[in-house]
């Protein structure tokens, strides 16, 4: 596999805390229904969990090198916690094209990074 495309962001939870309260429809254009699910329901310190989402999907964005719809990303967990991308029309990924991500937050901060793979 050869490496063709690198991203990170870091988002401050407290920014998502206030957009989450400011605009209600924040939710619903960044997040798939089965993120939000993960996010939302019964989670303690949920922000945090929509912090990580969104640096996914920045870090994702870079690391495609162009701009792509929100809802077109979706971070989901294997059964290990191991977070895992599924991106959706209008994403074109290169052919046998494959992206790996990691999250990692904490009380104020959420940070991803994104790795763009092909095969050689």
């Amino acid at each position: 596999m050869a490496i063709v495309g690198t991203g990170v962001d870091i988002v401050e939870v407290d920014r998502i805390t206030s957009l989450i309260e400011r605009t209600p429809k924040f939710l619903d254009r960044v997040l798939t229904p089965s993120e939000k699910e993960y996010c939302l329901k019964g989670k303690k310190g949920a922000a945090q969990h929509v912090a990580g989402r969104f640096a996914v999907k920045e870090a994702v964005i870079k690391a495609i090198g162009h701009f792509v719809p929100w809802l077109s990303i979706e971070v989901l967990n294997e059964p290990s916690g191991h977070p895992i991308v599924q991106t959706y029309p209008p994403v074109e990924l290169p052919s046998g094209g494959r992206i790996s991500v990691s999250i990692a937050h904490e009380r104020h901060y959420a940070i991803a990074f994104a790795i763009l793979e092909v095969e050689d």
